[in-house]
């Protein structure tokens, strides 16, 4: 009884070590939509393909993902980069010492013609 008592004593020890995850790799980005002529896109749902690029401007995507927020009454719009719909991801990519950079690309009707 005792060394049942110890195994499952060691097992509630360890359990916890076992099933640790890291955190998702998720942040908050807020944006206001307008269209080509400046104008607010007001309640209305658009669609969005966000990119994590390194090393520069026109560097490595590291992340696509598409989002399909609906902007408010002032055409702001809000989404976690991270938690949208995966289109590409780089399973190794890293944070490192490189600078990152964020492509918003929008379809204001709501599709997938993206500029």
């Amino acid at each position: 009884m005792k060394l049942f008592s110890f195994a499952a004593t060691l097992v509630a020890l360890l359990l916890p070590a076992l099933v640790f995850a890291q955190a998702p790799f998720k942040f908050n980005y807020q944006g206001v939509a307008r269209d080509a002529g400046g104008n607010l896109i007001a309640n209305q749902a658009i669609g969005l393909r966000i990119s994590l690029i390194s090393g520069s401007p026109t560097g490595t995507d590291q992340l696509i993902e598409t989002h399909s927020p609906t902007t408010n009454a002032f055409g702001l719009f809000n989404i976690e980069i991270g938690g949208g719909t995966n289109v590409y991801v780089n399973l190794a990519f890293d944070l490192g010492t490189d600078a990152h950079f964020v492509k918003v690309e929008m379809d204001a009707a709501g599709g997938i013609d993206y500029v």
